[in-house]
């Protein structure tokens, strides 16, 4: 099987899906298969190194409309994707454009959003939400976001960590040294 940049195997077998794509390239920006899984990605800006090869968001998300029968199966495809072959190239039409990637997965049961940059990754479950052009998750246990401090710059991360200094405590940028001390 041929995806944008790279080949892997074929699945034995697949779910057929309705997909929203650019012409130039294989994947999908989104779509819905006939298990009623439906996904969309958009690109995340972040501080690490983009790969000038890979499987690009979009190829993940058909690849995991293809081979999923569940929102959390295509969770599963999509991180055992990253995992595997990592995400890059280049998804600019007339000109270079490189970035990492947000999804949102859902079917009746299920709804979750997984952000990724270079193949690290983190996932939330959610009731209602959206994405949009940057890293969103936010947690209360910063422990959960340690991989990601290395992508972020720190009022992104104090945004994520819903970090605000009151009078007495400590700064933000403290705060933030005491995070990555850790």
């Amino acid at each position: 099987l041929r995806a944008t940049y790279i080949s892997l195997p074929e699945a034995a077998e697949t779910h057929a899906a309705l997909l929203s794509r650019p012409a130039w390239m294989w994947g999908a920006e989104m779509g819905v298969n006939d298990c009623g899984v439906c996904i969309g990605n958009e690109a995340v800006f972040t501080r690490g190194a983009y790969a000038q090869t890979g499987l690009t968001g979009m190829d993940r998300v058909r690849l995991a409309l293809e081979r999923s029968d569940s929102a959390k199966a295509a969770l599963e495809q999509i991180i055992a994707l990253l995992e595997q072959y990592g995400q890059g190239g280049n998804c600019g039409f007339d000109h270079d454009f490189f970035y990492d990637n947000a999804f949102l997965i859902l079917d009746r049961s299920a709804l979750y959003v997984l952000e990724t940059a270079g193949k690290q990754w983190v996932y939330k479950q959610y009731q209602r939400q959206s994405i949009s052009n940057r890293l969103s998750i936010r947690s209360e246990d910063p422990a959960q976001l340690m991989p990601w401090i290395q992508f972020l710059d720190p009022a992104a991360l104090g945004r994520m960590l819903a970090i605000t200094a009151t009078p007495g405590e400590k700064s933000l940028p403290e705060q933030m040294k005491a995070l990555m001390a850790r």
